[in-house]
């Protein structure tokens, strides 16, 4: 019996941490940063993923335990399967798209709709976790809440069955910095003013307002800097923002780069570190450039006052 998570038995606590995929971006990059910390002689770490593959996949360390959510061909098309269960599978996810599209436009449904449909095939784990932590919003919650055991923990706090504990994000400054100068990052000549940004391609991340943003710089006569963005979005969105890009002239200042999985040496050598979204939860990137102690600068969301103190440690 387990009376909390910090108790002195040898035996290993089973910690679960559940994220719809390991894609470029925040969570898959704190999952990896509580790898680096976490003492795995005393706990046991598993990683519960909808979608095989994504950027930080291959990054995920050999002693943390993969699971995928169960049945497979309900996420991903499973190739190893009868012709007669793959076109089972496809009529059911037709089928749910098509409910839940009839739901949200008769009846306003949440945008969940999809997803509390997709719960009724999802397979409940047999294995009991003494904790369970989701890093994302959304369907990862849902999974946490409805198909993950906290058995013990419950057992022996059954008031605390149905909260949820918050944490905030873990930011390691000690690797961040190793890993700034374990790579080269820029390679060229250029010593004006660097800007730099890491982001998914999309307008909630306020790229387009990034875009804009450069103009005004260089039509102010600041020809002397360079704005790179990391990352990677739909075609379209790309292929709007490259567009915009060659309509404002920008093609020697404002620079969309794919997605590496060390961005931390170009944060290093940036002048600034810039934030243009148009609203953030709890942004992982602008605490990763803090660490790196460059001067940050966020668009004014509901919640950018949580992120830094204006003109303190950034604007």
């Amino acid at each position: 019996m387990m009376n909390n998570l910090y108790d002195n038995s040898k035996q290993k606590k089973k910690i679960a941490f559940i994220l719809p995929q390991m894609n470029q971006g925040g969570p898959s990059r704190v999952f990896l940063n509580i790898c680096d910390i976490i003492d795995h002689e005393k706990y046991e770490i598993t990683l519960i993923l909808f979608y095989t593959g994504g950027h930080f996949y291959k990054e995920i360390s050999s002693r943390v335990k993969v699971r995928l959510a169960q049945p497979r061909d309900l996420f991903e098309t499973v190739m190893k399967v009868n012709w007669f269960k793959k076109v089972k599978w496809k009529i059911i996810k037709l089928a749910v798209r098509i409910i839940s599209k009839f739901l949200k436009l008769f009846f306003s449904q949440s945008e969940n709709t999809n997803w509390r449909i997709t719960e009724i095939f999802i397979e409940r784990f047999k294995e009991k976790y003494d904790l369970a932590m989701s890093l994302s919003e959304g369907r990862s919650n849902y999974f946490i809440a409805n198909f993950i055991d906290l058995g013990v923990l419950c057992n022996v706090f059954p008031e605390m069955k149905m909260k949820f504990l918050y944490l905030e994000t873990i930011v390691n400054p000690i690797i961040l910095n190793k890993m700034s100068v374990k790579e080269k990052g820029f390679d060229d000549d250029f010593e004006g003013i660097r800007l730099v940004t890491l982001s998914r391609l999309d307008d909630t991340k306020g790229i387009d307002l990034a875009i804009k943003a450069c103009k005004i710089l260089v039509d102010k006569g600041n020809n002397k800097l360079k704005w790179y963005v990391f990352g990677n979005g739909s075609d379209e969105n790309t292929n709007k923002y490259s567009e915009m890009i060659i309509n404002y002239k920008l093609t020697d200042y404002f620079f969309l780069m794919d997605p590496v999985n060390n961005p931390y040496p170009f944060v290093k050598q940036s002048t600034i570190y810039v934030q243009p979204s148009r609203y953030e939860g709890n942004s992982n990137a602008v605490k990763e450039a803090k660490a790196l102690f460059k001067p940050v600068v966020l668009t004014n969301f509901n919640t950018s006052r949580e992120h830094l103190t204006h003109m303190y440690d950034g604007i």
